[in-house]
């Protein structure tokens, strides 16, 4: 035994890089179905979306969302989105980001501050919904108010005046009816998973960015 290790002595260096080697080989192949899944899923499925914490939003989209979150998670929202306006860009920054978000042109929006994921993380637990709920109002079924909660006598959208935009009385309405809205959403989407509620989301995200001229 000793003398055969002697022999290998001069291929000591190789032999522990062939041993690395092989145990990278070994990671990549065990991180291979990650991979293929993330492709699918967030390349193909999602559009490259990755999460419910959109890139981009029009002021008006923004202003919507707000309404179905509390004042910690707004909080959180306005210090993680920067308001870009024509106006006040300089002629290299409007070109940037005109390049980007040509809708920029015609309204002002919102840009994510990609400074911190656990930041970006914390805004995907409660974005999802509000986006779900939001996408639900604007295509008229909304989603944990009005009618379905009809046996409580409670339809919130029959009230209101032929018209009317639903955002513009939801936000005028009192604060502890606008919380109790909130409570019977987390009720009725409490039970989805969360991998549900962001892919859901992201459907409303992606058409978006499609109505903005984002690729």
């Amino acid at each position: 035994m000793l003398k055969l290790i002697k022999e290998f002595k001069p291929f000591t260096v190789l032999i522990f890089i062939t041993i690395g080697l092989l145990f990278i080989q070994a990671m990549a192949d065990l991180a291979l179905p990650d991979y293929m899944s993330n492709i699918v899923n967030i390349g193909v499925q999602q559009n490259g979306i990755e999460n419910a914490v959109p890139e981009v939003m029009r002021v008006e989209e923004m202003e919507k969302i707000k309404i179905f979150l509390n004042q910690d998670e707004i909080s959180l929202l306005n210090s993680n989105y920067t308001l870009i306006d024509r106006e006040n860009l300089t002629e290299k920054e409007y070109k940037k980001y005109i390049g980007k978000y040509p809708t920029l042109e015609n309204e002002n929006l919102y840009i994510l501050n990609k400074n911190s994921q656990e930041y970006i993380d914390e805004m995907n637990s409660f974005l999802g919904k509000a986006i779900i709920i939001v996408s639900s109002i604007e295509n008229g079924a909304p989603i944990g108010i009005g009618k379905s909660d009809e046996a409580n006598g409670e339809d919130f959208f029959g009230n209101i005046p032929e018209g009317m935009d639903p955002f513009v009385a939801l936000k005028n309405l009192p604060q502890e009816q606008l919380d109790s809205i909130r409570t019977q959403i987390d009720y009725r989407l409490g039970n989805l998973p969360d991998t549900m509620i962001t892919q859901t989301a992201i459907t409303h995200i992606k058409d978006q960015y499609e109505s903005m001229g984002i690729n």
